[in-house]
């Protein structure tokens, strides 16, 4: 990680099954853009202003440095029809990625009761809305008409781990672990 290595506000919302706000192999929105690319959650938690999600919230305060122990914490609400929690922080500074989870069910299905804890390591996404390969790479944005699918982001020797070149590089895993807790 470069010694200016952060994290932007968290934003994070509870829905229906289906209805994530952003979603591996999906398209991202403006709103997921921004967070991506800048760290700015204000469109994001506009787009999630709306009906479909029961409780949105963002973490107060400004970016995180990585080198601090950081806790970034939010409250939302979840009922038996939106039983299922998104969120997103950017991984800064990069072209356009983030770390974050989609449609974690905050529910048992198999017993019909709440989780009680839930506890993940968490991966790294690109938003498919740059063309950059390294933490600090130049701005290359895609014009948006040729946005790309977001993915993960994998070891291929330019970020994260790995030499340049890797065969198979893995997904990058565990850059933080989210943690939700029934209160």
């Amino acid at each position: 990680y470069p010694a200016d290595a952060h994290w932007s506000p968290l934003v994070g919302a509870t829905h229906a099954p289906f209805d994530a706000f952003w979603y591996r192999k999906g398209m991202a929105t403006p709103g997921i853009q921004e967070v991506a690319e800048t760290g700015n959650p204000g469109p994001l938690v506009g787009e999630l202003d709306n009906a479909m999600y029961l409780s949105s919230a963002r973490a107060a305060g400004p970016v995180f440095q990585r080198d601090e122990t950081t806790e970034m914490m939010i409250e939302l609400t979840a009922d038996a029809m939106h039983d299922q929690l998104t969120a997103i922080s950017m991984v800064a500074p990069s072209p356009n990625w983030y770390s974050g989870v989609a449609s974690v069910d905050l529910c048992d299905h198999d017993t019909g009761e709440w989780k009680t804890d839930i506890t993940m390591d968490l991966k790294v996404y690109d938003a498919g809305t740059d063309r950059g390969m390294t933490f600090t790479a130049a701005n290359d944005a895609i014009p948006s008409a040729e946005h790309k699918i977001i993915k993960t982001v994998k070891c291929r020797g330019y970020a994260f781990c790995g030499e340049l070149g890797d065969e198979s590089p893995p997904e990058v895993t565990g850059v933080a672990t989210l943690e939700v807790m029934v209160k």
